[in-house]
């Protein structure tokens, strides 16, 4: 079902979809390879440090917001949801 809606996308947003399952990838990795009681914090951190990244480089680019596929301004949202959602996880 994955592979009938990757390939239902246009090659922009393939490519977007691609960079966020790497980028996400990379954080847990990271993420669980570090102490593991800093884990989920290192983690936020990280989709954190994402969030900035992509929204940085959708200015650069001038991508419109509403565009109709997907850009850096959707991975900028995805990974400020996946923060949100794992704030109550982090200590302190």
């Amino acid at each position: 079902m994955f592979n009938q809606l990757y390939s239902a996308l246009d090659p922009a947003s393939q490519l977007t979809v691609k960079r966020i399952g790497v980028t996400l990838a990379i954080a847990a990795v990271l993420a669980f390879l570090s102490n593991p009681s800093a884990q989920p914090s290192f983690f936020v951190g990280l989709c954190g440090l994402a969030v900035f990244v992509s929204g940085v480089l959708a200015m650069r680019e001038k991508q419109p917001f509403n565009a109709p596929e997907l850009n850096h301004w959707n991975e900028t949202a995805f990974f400020a949801f996946v923060t949100v959602l794992c704030l109550p996880f982090v200590k302190g």
